[in-house]
């Protein structure tokens, strides 16, 4: 299924609401002639009709995650190269219609101390969108014993078992797992 995201979410339930406003324009009135009913018939069809026209764009472009300049698409051969490397990873999977990764993604990992601490500790991040349900991030997921998202991995270079963060994230929170100190 296309998956439009929150431009077109917001578009629809304003389609929603103005479609509930002309049916009680309808009731309340009540028009008896032809040209009254044909009047509201055509405010309706024009106030249902309005966000499609106005935005259409925003409709039928499926949504996507927007990815930090820095950050590589998540690709597992890739992953597994950088571990060999003996590099830090932090791995999120995410999605458009993801709520609380937006949450995350706002509140912590665009954080400036969280950016600042990645770039000092040389530390590799890695995007999986799972917007449209990538079959590679779905054997990610259920690597962890997860069926969705969000999901927050750190590799530490040492090699050490991954540790999995909390889906609610702060910048602290962020900080505090990657050094150990949680």
């Amino acid at each position: 299924m296309l998956q439009a995201g929150a431009t077109a979410t917001a578009l629809l339930l304003l389609g929603l609401v103005l479609l509930a406003l002309a049916m009680w324009v309808w009731r309340v009135t009540s028009p008896q002639t032809f040209t009254g009913k044909a009047i509201v018939l055509i405010l309706l069809a024009a106030l249902t009709a309005a966000p499609l026209t106005l935005f259409p764009s925003s409709i039928m472009q499926p949504a996507s995650v927007e990815k930090d300049e820095g950050a590589l698409s998540y690709d597992p051969a890739k992953l597994d190269s950088l571990r060999e490397e003996g590099k830090p990873v932090f791995v999120y999977v995410t999605a458009a219609w993801c709520i609380t990764c937006k949450v995350s993604e706002r509140v912590a990992l665009n954080d400036k101390s969280v950016k600042d601490f990645f770039a000092s500790e040389g530390i590799t991040t890695m995007v999986a969108d799972w917007t449209s349900e990538d079959p590679a991030i779905t054997a990610f997921l259920e690597q962890y014993g997860r069926a969705g998202v969000p999901l927050y991995v750190y590799y530490p270079a040492d090699g050490s078992a991954p540790r999995i963060l909390p889906q609610l994230l702060t910048p602290a929170t962020v900080i505090d797992h990657l050094k150990g100190e949680s």
